[in-house]
C-alpha cells in the first residue's frame, strides 16, 4: 500500500512540476510592423528597435525553456513534457523568423516608396 502512495506521490509531483516549469517562460508577443509604403523614417526606427527587442527577448525565452527542461529529473521527462518543451521552442522560432520576413518585406517597401 505505502508502495502505491509513492508511486501516485510520485506522478502527482513529477506532472505539477513539469507544468510548472514550463509555466514560467513566457514567450513575448511579436511587435506591430508598420506597412513600409506609409511608414516615416521614425516608424521604420522604432519597428526596428522593437524588433530586435523582440528577438532578444526571444532568445530569452528559448534559453529559460532550456534551463526549465534540463531541471526536470530525467525519469520525470514524459514524452509529452519534452514535445511540449519542443512545441513551444519551435513556436518562437516560427515567431522570430516571420517577424523578421515582415519587417524586410516592410523596410523593401519603405525603400521602393522612397525610390520612386
Amino acid at each position: 500500500m505505502k508502495s502505491i502512495v509513492t508511486i501516485a506521490f510520485t506522478m502527482t509531483l513529477a506532472l505539477s512540476a513539469g507544468s510548472a516549469f514550463a509555466d514560467d517562460c513566457t514567450r513575448p508577443p511579436s511587435p506591430a510592423i508598420p506597412s513600409g509604403a506609409a511608414a516615416t523614417q521614425e516608424d521604420m526606427i522604432a519597428a526596428q528597435s522593437a524588433v530586435k527587442k523582440f528577438l532578444a527577448d526571444s532568445e530569452t525565452f528559448r534559453n529559460c525553456l532550456q534551463a526549465q527542461e534540463a531541471l526536470i529529473p530525467k525519469e520525470q521527462l514524459t514524452a509529452d513534457l519534452q514535445k511540449s518543451f519542443v512545441e513551444r521552442y519551435n513556436a518562437a522560432v516560427d515567431a522570430e523568423v516571420a517577424t523578421g520576413n515582415e519587417f524586410n518585406e516592410a523596410i523593401r517597401a519603405y525603400k521602393a516608396a522612397r525610390a520612386q
